[in-house]
């Protein structure tokens, strides 16, 4: 019963497709990276940290002294990128304006009130952003896929999201304002996609 419980196949079954060099049915993998650490390394990792004092102490809060107001758009060849914070960064080049993984939730978590905490504000301001063509969601963690951020372009925005498989069914079950338009541009890991 308890394995039942702790099916992470079936937990995680967000993308149903056909078997390939990264996909055997049931879960992504990358057939050159390293093997999947076991649970006994999971449970020595938890308890290193957590009751041998190897966890490093997390401030409540580390002002960041810097804060970017983008202008709409950059012309040319020229570029400009800008830091939000951990994955996240404006991109903006040729009159074009692409977001990468972005998160200005207060939580990269499920949850609004567990997980793990913002401890500074984003390096733009949400009302700061210039217009967005494009968003890049890179895989589906929640310090990269923050849906309620999603949610919150696509009702300023209406930008294209492009996101690897199975990430456009987790945002199409999240809301409405967060299904990627007109249709998910989702990509494979050989598949390439024109931004404009």
């Amino acid at each position: 019963m308890a394995a039942k419980l702790y099916d992470t196949t079936r937990m995680s079954r967000y993308y149903n497709g056909p078997v390939s060099d990264h996909f055997d049915g049931a879960r992504f993998f990358d057939p050159h990276g390293a093997p999947p650490r076991s649970r006994r390394d999971l449970l020595r990792w938890f308890v290193d940290r957590h009751w041998r004092a190897t966890k490093s102490k997390w401030p409540a809060w580390a002002p960041s002294p810097y804060a970017d107001r983008p202008p709409a758009r950059i012309d040319g060849a020229a570029w400009r990128i800008s830091y939000v914070g951990h994955a996240s960064w404006l991109i903006q080049t040729a009159g074009f304006n692409m977001l990468l993984d972005p998160v200005w939730s207060k939580r990269a978590s499920p949850f609004r009130f567990a997980g793990p905490q913002r401890v500074n504000d984003p390096g733009i301001a949400f009302a700061d952003l210039p217009p967005i063509d494009v968003v890049l969601v890179s895989h589906g963690h929640y310090d990269h896929l923050d849906l309620t951020t999603l949610s919150r372009l696509a009702a300023a925005h209406r930008a294209r999201v492009i996101t690897p498989l199975g990430n456009d069914t987790i945002m199409r079950n999240h809301d409405l304002q967060s299904r990627p338009k007109p249709t998910p541009g989702t990509i494979g890991w050989t598949s390439a996609r024109e931004l404009r």
